[in-house]
């Protein structure tokens, strides 16, 4: 569990820093939102440690994982005050919100389902 937390968490903001810097531009709400909406799901599932511990496909994972970062975006977007005139570190932090929210919900819904394989399983309960 704390890996998959840790793993969503630098995805997030290697994104936001990678996007800032490769555009030099400043971050926006709109953009950020986007990346966490639009590219963070495919780029989580597109990971090894996701197609190895659950047991679904890729197109399935980013079904589940949007669903998941949707969620835990409109819910952090209601606590917070994040506009354009924010930091990369704030976006940061708030990225960092969605990603545990999101990590904890999509490890959740697939225990429920059956779908964590029993490797990743004694992993959770090792850390």
């Amino acid at each position: 569990m704390k890996k998959l937390i840790l793993f969503i968490t630098l995805l997030i903001f290697n994104s936001i820093y990678i996007y800032a810097d490769n555009n030099d531009i400043n971050m926006t709400k709109s953009i950020f939102s986007k990346l966490i909406l639009e590219k963070a799901p495919k780029g989580v599932c597109s990971e090894p440690f996701y197609q190895q511990c659950f047991n679904v496909t890729n197109g399935d994972c980013i079904k589940y994982m949007s669903i998941v970062f949707e969620i835990c975006y409109k819910a952090a977007e209601q606590n917070t005050t994040i506009s354009d005139s924010s930091t990369l570190i704030e976006f940061g932090n708030y990225g960092n919100r969605i990603g545990v929210c999101a990590g904890v919900s999509y490890e959740a819904i697939m225990r429920q389902a059956g779908k964590i394989n029993e490797k990743c399983l004694s992993q959770s309960k090792n850390q």
